[in-house]
């Protein structure tokens, strides 16, 4: 009787004051695939400024603390090289500021990525350019699928072509940084 109702109503007129009776019960316990959310969100970032060229950034790095609260293990860093907490696939976006000297240049930022534990490849590219003191803001970013948390390593490199230009850093604001979230 009820498969009968059902096929007679239409999608229209089928509302909440035609259904009566005991509904079933709908359970998620047997669907699969699905996740709570994010399970690895990290924002780091360079706290003083510095000039010239660094291959890679390897020191001056906090993690966010304002207002901002990691999820997950999140990340960790030695010489510059960075570790996953987990494997899987990672949105990685690399963020600056970076001022030009008086002359005219050009700045690559980069993230390099390696799955050998030593040997980086570029995987993310920004190039600026800028004169007489101009200030740019810029960013680059990449999706890293990391299998292996040992030897799947990201780096971040700036090459400048004056090397009196500066990257901004700042303790109390993301200026140049990285923010990493585990996608997959």
């Amino acid at each position: 009787m009820a498969q009968t109702l059902i096929n007679n109503l239409s999608y229209s007129t089928l509302d909440a004051t035609k259904l009566s009776g005991n509904l079933p019960a709908i359970s998620g316990a047997s669907l699969t695939g699905l996740t709570s959310g994010l399970s690895q969100v990290d924002q780091w970032r360079i706290t003083t400024e510095f000039t010239g060229n660094a291959t890679p950034i390897n020191s001056n790095w906090e993690r966010n603390d304002d207002l901002f609260g990691v999820t997950g293990s999140g990340m960790s860093h030695s010489s510059g090289a960075w570790t996953f907490p987990a494997t899987g696939q990672y949105l990685i976006i690399f963020t600056f500021i970076h001022q030009f000297d008086q002359t005219d240049g050009y700045t690559l930022f980069d993230i390099e990525g390696c799955s050998d534990g030593s040997s980086f490849n570029r995987i993310g590219r920004h190039h600026m350019g800028g004169s007489g003191g101009d200030h740019r803001t810029g960013y680059c970013n990449a999706v890293f699928n990391c299998n292996n948390t040992t030897t799947h390593l990201v780096r971040f490199t700036i090459s400048n072509a004056n090397a009196a230009n500066s990257t901004k850093g700042s303790t109390g604001e993301q200026q140049t940084g990285a923010t990493f979230i585990k996608l997959a």
